[in-house]
């Protein structure tokens, strides 16, 4: 059935070749391709007596490492069941053991490097996944039950198949819609003439699905490949999301959210996103909606970044139009303590800036005065430094001591350490530096 409703879809879509099979809900699973069992027997997926929990994961993260500690609970509980844990990494087999002789001392479950990641690949291709960790659970009869990120109920998923009360069906059809999605964004990013139709199609084939079509302003609006983002799409699609909610939902909050950082609108886009999490049913949904929350925050830090630096590429050029740049990049930072303190020190403290707008600077840290909480230490330490790099050496030194007196955590404490250890040596290098050339000559 699943299949049929996929080439329907993509008929629409001017006759592209469906890509539903092998690996997705409701399909066969992939057989484990392995290049060498670190831990455990060697573990066949095929139709028998055993429930499978495969996780694709690397030994680098530290989410990956929580993840197969806390399989060790799951196989534990389950395994009365005939549930059959086992871990797969395409990382070289020696970086494996040694994990495991160290950090994975406390996994019980099989461990497996992959052959030349045919296994990662054979499963996550199929559903366009691409992070890690990734898991996937594979029922008796060898088909492909349900996959997703750790903390997304892989515990109930087993909890209703071992009872004989899970429905794989919603799974398959937003396996479905994910592929949709998936494909309607390489059109976009290869400026289709198809596209316009596909997006529409998928509109109506979907009208009624409130994570679809969620998922599909998330998709479009996250996106930065295409040429030209449909975002009048992605609100239809989220209008359309907002009449089939009747309470507020993290889900319809996040694509809300991500509309709005879309559309310029990043500081309201981040304030949303932060209303997500308080929506949230659950520690399930409440992890996805802090984890939305963090990565917004990273795009919002690193675009802020770029526009800082192009300003002070202007600035060390004694660009004409560094003053006026300045100044809107001032007026956008109307919520971001650490980038106007950062806008500030750059400006004071960069030696290859000749003409400093030290005006601009004092407004940025002003400006950072009424967001920061009482004694910030990084807004703190860059006063400290404005100070000192603009001639006022004794004030920027006492401005740093009474932020170390100040500070709050270890952090903030060698944030302030750091600052007046460097100003205190660079203020004696200065004054021994004076002495030697006030010297008398000698005879």
């Amino acid at each position: 059935m699943m299949k049929q409703y996929a080439v329907g879809f993509l008929t629409l879509m001017a006759g592209l070749a469906p890509m539903v099979g092998r690996g997705q809900v409701g399909e066969p699973a992939p057989p484990l391709m392995i290049k060498e069992w670190i831990q455990g027997p060697p573990v066949e997926v095929k139709s028998g007596t055993n429930l499978y929990v495969i996780q694709i994961f690397t030994t680098t993260s530290l989410t990956n490492q929580q993840s197969l500690t806390n399989l060790n609970a799951l196989q534990t509980r389950f395994k009365g069941q005939g549930v059959l844990v086992v871990g797969v990494s395409d990382e070289p087999v020696e970086k494996i053991r040694e994990f495991m002789a160290h950090d994975g001392k406390v996994i019980k479950h099989a461990i497996a490097a992959d052959d030349r990641r045919k296994t990662a690949l054979s499963y996550m291709r199929a559903i366009r996944q691409r992070g890690v960790p990734h898991v996937f659970v594979v029922g008796k009869d060898g088909q492909m039950l349900w996959h997703g990120h750790p903390q997304d109920g892989v515990e109930e998923v087993l909890e209703q198949v071992v009872a004989g009360r899970y429905d794989p069906a919603p799974a398959a059809r937003l396996d479905v819609a994910h592929i949709q999605i998936d494909q309607y964004l390489t059109l976009a990013r290869q400026n289709d003439k198809r596209v316009p139709a596909a997006g529409r199609q998928f509109l109506i084939l979907w009208t009624n699905d409130v994570v679809p079509l969620c998922d599909l302003t998330l998709a479009i609006s996250a996106d930065r490949a295409p040429r030209k983002r449909d975002l009048e799409l992605a609100a239809e699609a989220l209008v359309r999301a907002e009449e089939l909610v009747a309470t507020n939902s993290a889900r319809v909050a996040e694509a809300q959210a991500s509309y709005l950082f879309a559309t310029g609108k990043k500081a309201e886009g981040l304030a949303r996103a932060k209303e997500a999490v308080a929506f949230a049913q659950g520690p399930r949904e409440k992890a996805r909606a802090e984890a939305f929350v963090h990565h917004l925050e990273t795009r919002r830090a690193d675009d802020v970044r770029k526009q800082v630096d192009q300003y002070l590429l202007l600035a060390r050029r004694n660009d004409p139009e560094a003053a006026a740049a300045g100044r809107r990049l001032l007026g956008g930072l109307t919520n971001d303590v650490a980038p106007l303190c950062h806008l500030a020190v750059q400006i004071a403290s960069d030696p290859r800036i000749t003409r400093r707008d030290l005006p601009l600077a004092n407004d940025a840290l002003n400006q950072a005065e009424k967001l920061a909480p009482t004694n910030s230490t990084r807004l703190a330490v860059s006063r400290a430094i404005v100070l000192f790099e603009t001639g006022k050496e004794q004030d920027g030194l006492a401005r740093a001591r009474e932020a170390l007196a100040t500070a709050q955590g270890e952090k903030d404490k060698a944030l302030a350490e750091k600052c007046l250890r460097t100003m205190t040596a660079a203020f004696e290098s200065a004054r021994t530096n004076q002495a030697k050339t006030n010297l008398p000559p000698s005879k």
